[in-house]
């Protein structure tokens, strides 16, 4: 089974109407919010996969660093995520194709430095997240689209990066 960390759009309907279409693929989905790492840590137990967006940080919490060459707020969660389980971080990218079709490319593990859950390493390791994010966005750069500022929006708070226990 495959997981996915997804905003929880309003309104109310939409957002259902997205999850339904969606998980008639097979796909299913836990709203990002106060019990989604639970949820994601509860299925990985179960050596199920989880699946999260990296390149917008919605809940305010990620770190700043250079996405493009400008400073962006990127979220920390899969590092945070990656680091706390042992899980391998798999970059995948999905494609739209003709006729409604979709193309999903993984990537190589990135390799993370799992020494520690302070700030300085999830920032280096965060980095890492987003040359591979950059790299697949240069190659098809008409696949990649946000309906939000993903440049000049500075984090909310400067959080210890250690996931709950």
């Amino acid at each position: 089974k495959v997981w996915v960390l997804s905003e929880h759009v309003q309104p109310e309907a939409l957002f259902q109407f997205v999850v339904r279409q969606r998980e008639s693929h097979g796909v299913r989905f836990i709203p990002v919010g106060p019990r989604a790492l639970r949820e994601a840590l509860q299925a990985m137990k179960r050596g199920e996969a989880v699946a999260a967006v990296a390149d917008r940080d919605l809940q305010g919490h990620g770190l700043e660093v250079p996405f493009f060459g400008e400073p962006a707020s990127i979220p920390t969660g899969v590092v945070d995520l990656a680091i706390h389980t042992g899980a391998p971080l798999i970059p995948g990218f999905c494609y739209r194709l003709a006729r409604g079709r979709f193309r999903i490319e993984f990537g190589d593990e990135i390799v993370l430095d799992r020494s520690g859950r302070d700030k300085t390493t999830v920032e280096r390791n965060l980095q890492k997240v987003v040359a591979v994010m950059e790299h697949y966005i240069r190659k098809a750069p008409d696949q990649w689209w946000v309906m939000e500022p993903i440049w000049g929006h500075t984090p909310t708070t400067d959080k210890d990066h250690s996931p709950p226990q």
